[in-house]
Protein backbone atom coordinates (compact mmCIF):
# COMPACT_ATOMS: atom_id res chain seq x y z
CA UNK A 1 0.00 0.00 0.00
CA UNK A 2 2.40 2.79 1.25
CA UNK A 3 5.50 0.71 -1.25
CA UNK A 4 6.62 3.72 -3.48
CA UNK A 5 9.31 6.23 -3.80
CA UNK A 6 9.15 9.55 -3.04
CA UNK A 7 10.78 12.14 -5.61
CA UNK A 8 11.11 15.58 -4.90
CA UNK A 9 12.45 17.31 -8.12
CA UNK A 10 13.14 21.18 -6.95
CA UNK A 11 14.29 23.24 -9.54
CA UNK A 12 12.77 26.91 -9.43
CA UNK A 13 15.30 28.29 -7.44
CA UNK A 14 18.09 26.15 -7.41
CA UNK A 15 18.06 27.27 -11.88
CA UNK A 16 18.51 30.66 -11.00
CA UNK A 17 21.19 30.84 -7.93
CA UNK A 18 25.26 29.74 -8.83
CA UNK A 19 25.78 27.88 -5.52
CA UNK A 20 22.64 25.43 -6.50
CA UNK A 21 23.93 24.74 -9.99
CA UNK A 22 25.63 21.28 -9.90
CA UNK A 23 22.21 20.56 -7.83
CA UNK A 24 19.79 20.97 -10.57
CA UNK A 25 19.99 17.67 -12.49
CA UNK A 26 18.70 16.93 -16.37
CA UNK A 27 15.57 15.03 -16.84
CA UNK A 28 18.30 12.19 -17.69
CA UNK A 29 19.62 12.32 -13.95
CA UNK A 30 16.42 11.82 -12.76
CA UNK A 31 15.12 9.28 -14.99
CA UNK A 32 17.97 7.17 -14.19
CA UNK A 33 17.50 7.58 -10.64
CA UNK A 34 14.28 7.10 -10.54
CA UNK A 35 14.77 3.60 -12.70
CA UNK A 36 17.85 2.11 -10.82
CA UNK A 37 16.10 2.75 -7.18
CA UNK A 38 12.87 1.44 -8.21
CA UNK A 39 14.49 -1.93 -10.12
CA UNK A 40 16.89 -2.65 -6.89
CA UNK A 41 14.41 -1.75 -4.54
CA UNK A 42 11.50 -3.66 -6.56
CA UNK A 43 9.19 -0.69 -6.39
CA UNK A 44 6.21 -0.38 -9.15
CA UNK A 45 4.94 3.34 -7.98
CA UNK A 46 6.51 7.05 -8.04
CA UNK A 47 4.32 9.96 -6.37
CA UNK A 48 6.75 12.85 -7.66
CA UNK A 49 6.75 16.60 -6.60
CA UNK A 50 8.04 19.27 -8.17
CA UNK A 51 8.49 22.70 -8.83
CA UNK A 52 7.72 22.76 -12.31
CA UNK A 53 6.27 21.14 -14.91
CA UNK A 54 7.19 17.67 -16.10
CA UNK A 55 7.05 16.81 -19.27
CA UNK A 56 5.20 13.87 -20.87
CA UNK A 57 7.94 12.04 -22.19
CA UNK A 58 9.52 12.41 -18.65
CA UNK A 59 6.06 10.88 -16.99
CA UNK A 60 5.75 8.03 -20.13
CA UNK A 61 9.23 6.78 -20.10
CA UNK A 62 8.64 5.94 -16.29
CA UNK A 63 5.35 4.51 -17.50
CA UNK A 64 7.05 2.42 -20.15
CA UNK A 65 9.08 0.33 -17.47
CA UNK A 66 6.02 -0.14 -15.42
CA UNK A 67 6.05 2.26 -12.98
CA UNK A 68 2.49 3.73 -12.09
CA UNK A 69 3.35 7.89 -11.77
CA UNK A 70 1.26 9.74 -9.11
CA UNK A 71 1.77 13.51 -9.57
CA UNK A 72 -0.43 14.59 -7.12
CA UNK A 73 -2.81 17.48 -7.88
CA UNK A 74 -2.41 20.73 -5.70
CA UNK A 75 -4.96 22.99 -5.81
CA UNK A 76 -3.42 26.03 -3.96
CA UNK A 77 -6.63 27.47 -2.94
CA UNK A 78 -7.80 23.76 -2.04
CA UNK A 79 -5.42 22.05 -0.98
CA UNK A 80 -3.18 22.00 2.26
CA UNK A 81 0.16 21.72 0.31
CA UNK A 82 2.52 21.24 3.25
CA UNK A 83 -0.16 18.34 4.58
CA UNK A 84 -0.29 16.27 0.98
CA UNK A 85 3.79 16.56 0.72
CA UNK A 86 4.32 15.62 4.28
CA UNK A 87 1.55 12.95 4.17
CA UNK A 88 3.45 11.35 0.86
CA UNK A 89 6.78 11.55 2.24
CA UNK A 90 6.55 10.34 5.56
CA UNK A 91 4.60 7.02 4.15
CA UNK A 92 6.93 6.47 1.40
CA UNK A 93 9.28 3.57 0.96
CA UNK A 94 11.95 5.55 0.00
CA UNK A 95 12.83 9.43 -0.73
CA UNK A 96 15.12 10.63 -3.71
CA UNK A 97 15.69 14.48 -3.67
CA UNK A 98 18.16 17.08 -4.67
CA UNK A 99 18.97 19.21 -1.53
CA UNK A 100 15.68 19.75 -0.51
CA UNK A 101 15.73 21.50 3.36
CA UNK A 102 11.83 20.40 3.78
CA UNK A 103 12.67 16.56 2.30
CA UNK A 104 15.27 16.09 4.96
CA UNK A 105 13.40 17.71 7.57
CA UNK A 106 10.64 15.32 7.14
CA UNK A 107 12.82 12.54 6.19
CA UNK A 108 14.29 12.62 9.65
CA UNK A 109 10.97 11.83 11.50
CA UNK A 110 10.31 8.40 9.84
CA UNK A 111 14.15 7.75 7.46
CA UNK A 112 17.08 6.45 8.02
CA UNK A 113 18.27 7.30 4.71
CA UNK A 114 17.76 8.96 1.57
CA UNK A 115 18.83 8.98 -2.42
CA UNK A 116 20.25 11.56 -4.13
CA UNK A 117 20.46 11.50 -8.13
CA UNK A 118 23.91 10.82 -9.47
CA UNK A 119 25.07 11.34 -12.71
CA UNK A 120 27.55 8.26 -12.16
CA UNK A 121 25.90 5.66 -10.71
CA UNK A 122 22.34 6.23 -10.77
CA UNK A 123 21.83 7.23 -7.36
CA UNK A 124 24.17 7.98 -4.20
CA UNK A 125 22.74 7.01 -0.58
CA UNK A 126 23.47 8.99 2.14
CA UNK A 127 22.68 7.93 5.86
CA UNK A 128 20.43 10.70 7.44
CA UNK A 129 22.02 10.87 10.79
CA UNK A 130 25.50 11.70 8.52
CA UNK A 131 23.83 13.65 6.04
CA UNK A 132 25.70 17.05 7.35
CA UNK A 133 29.01 15.38 6.44
CA UNK A 134 28.50 13.60 3.45
CA UNK A 135 25.21 15.52 1.06
CA UNK A 136 27.19 17.07 -1.59
CA UNK A 137 26.74 20.99 -2.48
CA UNK A 138 28.54 23.86 -3.70
CA UNK A 139 28.69 25.38 -0.39
CA UNK A 140 31.20 25.14 2.40
CA UNK A 141 28.77 24.23 5.26
CA UNK A 142 30.95 24.10 7.80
Amino acid sequence: LNNYLFVHIRRGDFSKVDAFKDLNYEDEVWLKSIKKICYEKKISKVVIFSDSILSKFFVSSLESKGLEVILPEINYEKTNFLKLFFTYLYRGSFILCNSSSLVLSIAFLKHENIFLPSKENGYEEVLLDKAHNTYPTSLNWN
